[in-house]
């Protein structure tokens, strides 16, 4: 259970394993991809980022809301009904938050992306440990000051523990090294300085290892992996929009990964891949604008990935109705401005449910309604 856990917390984290969240629902997915409002008002505004992941190792999925002041960490007391731990984790505004065992302790620890501090305009990663039960000690600051936008874990070098990867505002993306006991190691990489808004690891090309998609203000990029968690750049100018978000899966169902672009003030794109991580344009564009985050996931059980969109305004579900080709299901969720979304079957029935963090009111949990 804490595996299964961990895989899903990930999903929402990196928009990478996505991919894995919505491939686990095939047969066992009761839900119907319709979402209603569980009724519950989590903390008040100034959310930026959310993950899921079983912190307290009780088998359901507990919530960490990264915001523009201290972190909270909510303890899923069962039936995906959450409730506040009390804890208050640094003080700075945090635009991306992640969750994965970073120590070898086998409990799911938390890393926080933070941009500022007060006046300042740099901030670093944080590394927060869980001591088993969901309660979190800060861990090493020896990261860099940056200005930071997104971060993403994943193993890129293959040495079994969780790396990490960092975008930035007008300065390189950086890619850290896991040294083990969750002690990061900068590789000393500068992958091109772009006003870079997500970051979104998985093996785009096939080859084993995890690649490295690059969301920009801009036309985004695609790095690949040799191997060893040096990342080169493909040449790819993939848009031209202002990404938001970028989320990565099998879209199409022909065995290689794919990525959606979300756009803050254009229509969101599907970018479809040839199998070597060459992409192509799917010319489908999604909504018009103002959307702020994405995920990916087998809402409705038929085994294909569809996909959510975080927006200034009702949040959207979009069906897949095979060959990566969407309909807007006619939902509107909310009517916040919705900065991290997130998957993760939080009440327990066996397909992924919604959880939105908002920056101008109280986060929501959109439960996905059974069949």
């Amino acid at each position: 259970m804490r595996r299964l856990a961990v895989l899903s917390l990930l999903a929402g984290g990196l928009a990478t394993f996505l991919a894995l969240l919505g491939s686990c629902g095939g047969g066992s997915n009761s839900g119907s991809g319709v979402f209603s409002d569980s009724g519950q008002s989590l903390g008040s505004s100034d959310t930026y980022c959310v993950a899921l992941g079983d912190l307290d190792g009780d088998g359901d999925l507990d919530l960490v809301t990264g915001k523009n002041g201290p972190n909270l960490v909510w303890e899923n007391m069962g039936s995906g009904i959450f409730s506040d731990t009390g804890q208050r984790l640094g003080n700075y505004l945090t635009l991306g938050v992640v969750v994965g065992e970073l120590d070898g302790d086998d409990a799911p620890d938390l890393i926080s992306g933070n941009s500022r501090t007060g006046s300042a305009t740099t901030e670093r990663p944080l590394v927060w440990h869980n001591n088993g039960s969901a309660v979190f000690a800060s861990g090493s600051r020896n990261m860099h000051s940056s200005i930071l936008r997104a971060i993403a874990i994943g193993d890129v070098d293959d040495d079994k523990d969780l790396d990490l990867v960092v975008g930035n505002y007008n300065q390189p993306t950086l890619v850290y090294r896991n040294k083990g006991a969750g002690i990061f190691s900068d590789t000393g990489q500068l992958l091109t300085t772009r006003d870079t808004q997500s970051v979104a690891l998985g093996d785009i090309d096939g080859d084993g290892d995890l690649d490295l998609v690059q969301g920009n203000q801009g036309p985004n990029l695609v790095f690949l992996n040799e191997g060893d968690g040096t990342f080169t750049n493909t040449g790819q100018s993939l848009g031209g929009g202002n990404t938001s978000s970028v989320a990565i899966g099998d879209i199409d169902r022909d065995g290689d990964l794919d990525f959606v672009e979300g756009n803050r003030f254009d229509p969101n794109l599907i970018w479809k891949n040839n199998g070597s991580g060459i992409f192509s344009s799917a010319g489908q564009p999604l909504g018009s604008s103002d959307t702020n985050c994405l995920a990916l996931g087998d809402l409705d059980g038929d085994g294909d990935m569809d996909l959510v969109s975080g927006n200034d305004g009702p949040n959207l579900v979009w069906e897949n109705m095979g060959a990566g080709i969407f309909t807007d299901t006619g939902q509107g969720l909310g009517n916040e401005i919705t900065s991290g979304v997130v998957l993760g079957d939080v009440d327990g029935d066996g397909d992924p449910d919604i959880v939105a963090g908002n920056r101008d009111g109280p986060n929501r949990i959109y439960i996905n309604i059974n069949q």
